[in-house]
């Protein structure tokens, strides 16, 4: 059963994005018009950190000049290391572990659904007990359109995916969240925005190669 948890009305919608605040931690899911300029230049008091994306399901220990070091999940409990990962229809998974005091981003494409990056990440870093997962901007059900071999890879059970004229619907934060539900029970919140049809966000799926990046942070206080 999914939690109930969407968090639209609890973020701060800026010119940049949208921004959740705690007195720990922040997590930001950006708008097309984000860059990483303009991340540095608003939130001055953070180190930026981002790996090199390539659909794996590789965690890395967060670490300056980490950006061309291959990996779709990063952690750090340093605090104002600002976790990054770049988006266009991918899931932004971004993990606080209270306990730990750890902070981990995740980049979950259907690729990274696939090989459980989450649930991997999750358990290679035993975070257990009092967790918050914030997902953010992703292709909703109604746009990911696949074929029957994507949708075999990826789903497990008839409520992952609804059938429609040779095609078929995948929900992709729904098998993400039914791999973590399988180790652990945290507490899921959404920001549920199709970033296919939403044109606040950048999209693959509806841009192709002239598809930007959406940037997505984490960082601890």
């Amino acid at each position: 059963k999914l939690n109930p948890g969407d968090l639209l009305s609890m973020f701060s919608e800026t010119d940049l994005g949208f921004e959740f605040k705690t007195d720990s931690h922040l997590v930001f899911y950006g708008k097309k018009n984000c860059s990483l300029e303009n991340l540095i230049s608003k939130y001055n008091a953070f180190e930026f950190r981002q790996v090199k994306q390539t659909h794996s399901d590789i965690l890395l220990h967060s670490f300056a000049k980490s950006e061309d070091t291959e990996a779709d999940a990063h952690y750090t409990s340093e605090k104002n290391i600002a976790l990054v990962v770049r988006t266009a229809d991918c899931i932004p998974a971004m993990i606080f572990d209270e306990n730990k005091n750890i902070i981990l981003a995740v980049h979950a494409g259907w690729r990274g659904v696939q090989n459980q990056i989450t649930l991997k990440s999750l358990k290679k870093l035993s975070l257990l007990g009092s967790i918050k997962i914030y997902i953010g901007p992703h292709i909703q059900k109604q746009s990911f359109k696949v074929d029957l071999d994507v949708k075999n890879l990826l789903t497990q059970t008839e409520d992952d995916f609804t059938f429609a004229v040779n095609k078929y619907f995948v929900d992709l934060k729904k098998i993400l969240i039914k791999q973590i539900q399988t180790y652990t029970m945290p507490q899921f919140y959404y920001l549920d925005k199709d970033t296919a049809t939403d044109l606040n966000f950048n999209s693959f799926r509806r841009d192709k190669d002239n598809s930007g990046r959406n940037l997505s942070f984490i960082v601890k206080f």
